[in-house]
């Protein structure tokens, strides 16, 4: 039952007018309030009230001032729907009763680990025949005890934004970037990893088709000079991304022909028949059909999908695999999913031995949420390696400074 004490009006928070023999309480949501053979009833009806005439308000308010006001506290609970609707992009039932939504891992800046683009999709170049070609079941991952394996990445800045005048038009906009490039081999036996490499180039590079020297500075400092024939800044960028890629590709190769298995950051470059990896943290490309692409959410961790081969038929074919890293507590089906790749240059037997061993081990070195804002997908490895190499390529304010100084001059205002 209803609470029957009476609250004065001035001492509630509450607004209420009379309309016939409701209450109408205006608050947080308008409740019309009824006497039903002596009980009380209640309906949340809105969040909003028409203003009474000043003459109906003068007489509501003396009826008001000698009228207790129940305090409702013990109703069954109010239907809800009428209220809902009002405040929902999409009316109650009409969302499937199977949708959620989640939050990402991945901090907001990094983007996301899932952002399929359909328009990049290359499915009739896609071979889902290669390994199996009945029904995919997940595969789980194999150890074979390989002793060490080298992680390969690299980093890039924009040291400064230039503009070069040669009295010839408009400034022809330029950057200075600075890439550096490495690899951490993990020592499996011991267990330890080291940084083993650490390649660090400056360039300049200018729009139109145009370059000049760079003025002399510190022996840490030296930027080469180049051009693009373009003159969009993105190109600029374009161009120092795509020689980091080159750095990355050369050094990955050279590591895999000594002997060394590699698992290269990023989509592999150099499709020769050696035993590297390309890891792939994010999901841009729709590869699997309809019929294949629930084999992937379904995976568990250190378990793998069956090969399937891009580009078939095309230049650039390699073999490639989705794996679990591991399972995210409360994460959607792909959270805690990588893809890798092979040259398709090697034999079949060698991609699948490639795959059951990454699916296996990588899974082990995958980062934690509450260290890496990329977990799990960066791997601790890569982004130990990762910080070194920024560390390497000097503080980004002091390199600022001594670009502003050498094109003044040397002389800094």
């Amino acid at each position: 039952m209803s609470s029957q004490n009476s609250v004065s009006p001035t001492a509630a928070a509450t607004k209420a007018v009379v309309v016939g023999s409701a209450l109408v309480v205006v608050g947080a949501a308008l409740v019309v309030v009824t006497e039903v053979s002596g009980s009380v009833a209640g309906e949340v009806v809105g969040a909003s009230s028409e203003v009474a005439p000043p003459q109906e308000a003068a007489t509501t308010t003396s009826a008001m001032l000698n009228m207790p006001i129940r305090l409702i506290t013990d109703l069954p609970r109010p239907p809800l729907a009428a209220y809902r609707n009002a405040f929902l992009s999409h009316p109650v039932g009409t969302i499937s009763a199977m949708a959620r939504i989640h939050v990402e891992g991945w901090a907001p800046e990094y983007g996301s680990p899932v952002q399929t683009d359909e328009s990049l999709a290359d499915e009739d170049r896609v071979d889902e025949s290669v390994e199996v070609v009945g029904t995919w079941e997940p595969i789980p991952g194999s150890d074979d005890g390989i002793a060490a394996i080298a992680f390969v990445d690299g980093v890039r800045r924009i040291d400064a934004r230039l503009a070069l005048e040669d009295g010839d038009g408009p400034p022809v906009a330029g950057i200075c970037g600075t890439y550096a490039v490495g690899s951490v081999l993990w020592d499996r036996t011991i267990p330890a990893a080291e940084v083993t490499h650490a390649i660090i180039d400056r360039v300049a590079i200018f729009g139109n088709g145009k370059a000049v020297p760079m003025p002399p500075m510190s022996a840490e400092l030296i930027y080469r000079t180049e051009s693009i024939a373009g003159s969009d800044p993105a190109g600029l960028i374009q161009s120092l991304h795509g020689q980091m890629r080159k750095a990355e590709a050369t050094l990955s190769e050279d590591l895999a022909k000594g002997g060394v298995f590699v698992v290269a950051d990023g989509p592999i470059n150099d499709l020769s028949a050696t035993e590297k990896v390309g890891f792939i943290k994010t999901h841009r490309r729709p590869y699997l059909s309809d019929d294949r692409v629930g084999i992937v959410g379904a995976l568990g961790t250190a378990e793998r999908t069956p090969l399937f081969l891009i580009g078939a038929g095309g230049a650039y074919p390699r073999y490639s695999w989705y794996f679990r890293l591991a399972t995210i507590d409360r994460g959607h089906a792909w959270s805690g999913i990588a893809r890798a790749e092979v040259s398709s240059h090697l034999d079949l037997a060698t991609a699948q031995r490639i795959a059951d061993r990454v699916t296996a081990i990588v899974p082990a070195v995958a980062s934690e949420p509450h260290i890496d804002p990329r977990a799990p997908q960066n791997l601790v490895p890569i982004a130990a390696l990762e910080r070194e190499l920024r560390r390497r390529m000097g503080d980004p304010a002091i390199v600022y400074r001594a670009l502003r100084a050498a094109t003044l001059g040397g002389v800094l205002t």
